[in-house]
């Protein structure tokens, strides 16, 4: 039974928190939130794939099942079945995949990992790579238990089932979390991203091949939920390498090149297609049609996700995670200030070499931001113009990637999904001046200074490797100083939230 400690309700949407214990709260709404679940017919022989593509956008501002009219291969038409929204548990998943088929290796030297794998995004899973650190030790529940259990969770439902929305965290410890689902396995709550804090950290050392020169600070998070809970198909726009590592359960992977961005149907950073509910038949397909890699992490097994490529995590046992994300080169930390987009997924990848950390073409980073901080009429006309751009940019740099029209304007969910972001994410300060050659204003200067008397170290390599002069600042134009401040801005933010964490 879960235990009656205090939970504290941290809600985005701007009412009050509250204290509730565990006990009437989250388990509550866990309970409150529930509903049927039917999946079509498994003797169907109809493909399924893109049945559902508007099922997360358009179904979760419906209240009862959505019900589509689909025909069988050997049925006439109007066969009628009845789907679940997105307010059903469909983020749990039935039976595993089984493609297993990324490379396994011994921990291999930093050169050899760099050379082989990081600087060719390559996949591959690392058999114990924190051997002899005491993280090594730590393998099943009791052991999570034993040194963890009181490690703080803020627990939420998946982005996936919460877009648009705003995203409801309650607060309980690792241990309390564990005794709920337990008491009931079908909770839709998780830890789904969080600062690790120091109780787990000086448990590992970051990996020596982290440790990648000319980038900012390492990130580290950590993950726990229940068995069969999953976190949808998505890319981190925050171009990071990521090294993820399994503590305890087994948890399976699938990592997909962000050249087959397009077959996704993109929303935001979220394929729009529920892959958590199709059936497992349906999944083989999918992973194949997508050349997809995948695999299954047990405990001590790290696995290398490359910058930018789209995956999916399913949880096959009650487990906890933890990852590394690498430090990002400064061009890096620039593009990542950029509202998400797959077009800007796909076209950053060609714009930075990992190895040295210079720009491939600084004239199309600079074309890119011209355009971003350039002065429109609203936002979603700014969105379109930047969409437009990078159409373009697309077409020309990533001949590899698909191209083509996967789905009409008329139809695409990601218009309607985004339209509340677009107000906040494509609404910058402009140029004063349209061109953004003119001259740095007084309140830009202000905020600069700010930020070399804040971070003097940090922010002075930030600027030098960008080609700015510190010394003369007031030959910055326009342009470049909005990019410095974005740069600013960003890092604020995660200073605030290692704070909160």
């Amino acid at each position: 039974m879960v235990g009656e400690q205090d939970c504290l309700l941290l809600s985005d949407s701007g009412t009050p928190p509250g204290r509730l214990t565990c006990r009437c709260s989250l388990y509550a709404i866990t309970c409150a939130t529930r509903s049927e679940f039917r999946t079509p017919p498994t003797d169907s022989r109809a493909t399924f794939l893109h049945l559902n593509l508007y099922w997360g956008i358009i179904g979760s501002s419906l209240r009862g099942p959505l019900v589509m009219m689909a025909r069988k291969v050997d049925a006439p038409w109007g066969t009628e079945m009845r789907l679940a929204t997105a307010t059903s548990p469909g983020s749990r998943s039935s039976k595993a995949m089984s493609l297993d088929n990324i490379s396994r290796i011994r921990a291999p030297s930093t050169q050899t990992f760099w050379r082989k794998y990081l600087w060719v995004h390559r996949p591959v899973v690392i058999r114990n790579l924190y051997a002899g650190q005491p993280i090594a030790k730590v393998q099943s529940w009791a052991d999570v238990d034993r040194h963890f259990g009181g490690i703080d969770l803020r627990v939420s439902k998946n982005y996936y089932d919460c877009y648009g929305k705003a995203i409801q965290q309650y607060r309980c410890t690792l241990r309390d979390y564990h005794r709920l689902t337990e008491d009931d396995p079908s909770t839709p709550y998780f830890c789904i991203e969080q600062a690790a804090p120091r109780t787990l950290t000086r448990y590992y050392r970051i990996p020596e091949c982290a440790r990648v020169p000319n980038t900012d600070t390492i990130r580290r998070d950590f993950f726990v939920a229940a068995k069969g809970l999953t976190s949808s198909i998505h890319f981190d726009g925050d171009q990071r390498h990521v090294l993820l590592t399994q503590v305890s359960g087994r948890k399976r992977v699938v990592l997909i090149h962000p050249r087959y961005a397009k077959r996704l149907l993109p929303v935001d950073h979220f394929c729009a297609t529920a892959f958590q509910n199709y059936s497992e038949r349906e999944k083989k397909r999918f992973l194949k049609y997508f050349h997809a890699y995948e695999t299954v992490l047990n405990p001590g097994d790290t696995v290398y996700i490359p910058k930018l490529w789209w995956h999916y995590t399913e949880y096959l046992d009650f487990g906890m995670t933890f990852n590394v994300r690498f430090g990002r080169t400064p061009y890096d930390q620039l593009l990542a200030t950029l509202p998400r987009h797959y077009y800007l997924q796909n076209i950053s990848l060609r714009l930075v070499n990992d190895r040295t950390g210079a720009t491939l073409d600084g004239d199309v980073i600079d074309q890119i931001f011209r355009a971003y901080f350039s002065d429109y009429p609203s936002p979603a006309v700014r969105r379109d113009k930047m969409v437009e751009l990078y159409g373009r940019l697309y077409r020309r740099l990533c001949p590899d990637s698909l191209q083509g029209t996967y789905i009409s304007r008329d139809f695409d969910p990601a218009l309607p999904a985004t339209e509340k972001k677009v107000r906040k994410q494509y609404n910058p300060v402009p140029f004063r001046q349209q061109s953004g050659n003119g001259p740095i204003t007084a309140w830009q200067r202000r905020v600069l200074a700010d930020w070399l008397s804040e971070e003097p170290r940090p922010s002075r390599r930030l600027w030098t490797f960008l080609g700015y002069n510190l010394n003369r600042p007031d030959e910055l134009t326009e342009l470049g100083a909005l990019k410095l401040i974005a740069l600013y801005r960003a890092k604020a933010w995660w200073r605030m939230r290692e704070r909160a964490a």
